[in-house]
């Protein structure tokens, strides 16, 4: 699994999640502030209420004690909240330019999804 942070000094700026499991890949994009803004949620308030646009799809925040789960394609990933915003904080350091974030056709994964840690995630 990949996270590239795409950013411009006059938009918001756009996750690319990019996931592979076989041949299967499966792609989906996720606003930064968005994302950013549901990790600062106090984690006891974490529920199926809270939601975030992956691909103009509504995906819940799910939080087990301190630790958060957030399913992107086939991949349940988890970790906790300074696990997440750690791996934030290395995709920001290699931010590409808003400008070459690609559209996306919108992929479903219809099968249990995998667990998968934060901390496993890539970041370029």
């Amino acid at each position: 699994m990949n996270l590239t942070i795409f950013q411009s000094p006059w938009d918001a700026g756009k996750i690319l999640i990019t996931a592979h499991k076989g041949s299967f890949q499966w792609e989906g994009i996720v606003s930064e502030s968005e994302l950013s803004m549901a990790l600062e949620t106090d984690t006891d308030e974490l529920d199926e209420d809270l939601h975030i646009s992956i691909s103009g799809q509504p995906t819940a925040i799910l939080s087990e004690g301190d630790n958060v789960r957030i399913q992107f394609g086939p991949f349940l990933v988890t970790g906790t909240v300074t696990e997440w915003k750690k791996v934030l904080k290395r995709a920001r350091a290699g931010a590409r330019s808003l400008s070459q974030c690609p559209a996306l056709s919108t992929q479903h994964w219809n099968v249990e999804p995998i667990l998968f840690p934060v901390t496993g995630i890539d970041c370029s």
